[in-house]
């Protein structure tokens, strides 16, 4: 017990345990209430005593330090897990529970305060997580960084930071990279090499960029056939590996477009599929006509 408590106290920085006897035995004293619920730190008291076991436990090492612990105390209150639902508090302990030992818990920071319109401080978690090397902060870094009006977006600095998750085989960044270069209002841009990437890209495996690459391969194939053919493959390849978006534009293509045959056998499939996703358009429509 003894040991338990002073590794409580230590945590929590009350008191050296080798200072005078009476300070010793009244920080002791402190410890143990701590331990057997009578006294609480910002984290007990945010969950509450009528926490389950397994939530105070995890509020308790988040009091004595433990990163993870405060990640996973945070992400219950995003999710309403053992206890109420709050963002604010939520933010709260991913701030404590950031850092570079813990990225993923600054990448969580920072989506909520992105969510929140916090720009400059999500950032601030994004490139606390891509400096400790976690690439998916460094991608949603470039991505934060390339979105907004004129003033906001910072092109060189998305660019370099693409081009380095893209270097680590982090394929989202190389799609992200390649439409960079595709995309006319920023510079420098090289459509070639963009063109390329995202074909390269959609080929190693990566389902939005075969979405990308098939949306712009039909765009640039007029009425060559076999490149028609070749956009709508790329696009049911991207359906089939979860992207609603492919399953949708398929139907439009279907629908509209003379160079794709009518099927409405395939358009009921292709809604089903994107309802399964979660698109409640295409749940709406599948609705109307019943399974396929």
């Amino acid at each position: 017990m003894e040991a338990l408590v002073r590794e409580v106290v230590d945590g929590m920085g009350l008191m050296p345990w080798s200072r005078s006897r009476r300070w010793g035995r009244a920080v002791w004293v402190c410890g143990a209430l701590l331990l057997m619920g009578c006294g609480q730190g910002p984290a007990g008291e945010a969950v509450g005593r009528g926490a389950s076991k397994e939530v105070r436990g995890e509020a308790r090492a988040c009091d004595r330090g433990n990163r993870l612990a405060c990640t996973n105390l945070a992400m219950r209150f995003v999710e309403g897990d053992g206890v109420t639902q709050d963002l604010s508090r939520a933010m709260q302990w991913l701030s404590v529970g950031c850092g570079a030992d813990a990225p993923m818990a600054c990448v969580s920071l920072a989506r909520l305060r992105a969510a929140g319109g916090e720009r400059e401080g999500a950032r601030a978690a994004w490139r606390v997580a891509c400096g400790a090397g976690f690439w998916v902060g460094c991608n949603e870094l470039a991505g934060h960084l390339l979105d907004g009006t004129p003033s906001e977006v910072d092109a060189a600095e998305g660019h370099r930071l693409l081009q380095m998750t893209c270097g680590r085989s982090e394929l989202d960044g190389c799609r992200r990279l390649a439409n960079l270069l595709l995309d006319e209002r920023v510079a420098p841009t090289d459509a070639a090499e963009g063109r390329e990437l995202l074909r390269t890209t959609c080929l190693r495996g990566h389902a939005r960029a075969c979405y990308d690459w098939g949306v712009l391969r039909l765009a640039m194939a007029g009425e060559d056939e076999a490149e028609v053919g070749g956009a709508l493959e790329n696009l049911r390849e991207a359906c089939v590996d979860q992207v609603a978006e492919a399953c949708l534009r398929l139907v439009q293509l279907i629908e509209e477009d003379d160079r794709v045959p009518e099927d409405s056998a395939r358009v009921r499939r292709l809604l089903f599929m994107a309802c399964e996703l979660g698109d409640a358009g295409a749940c709406s429509r599948f609705a109307e006509g019943g399974r396929p």
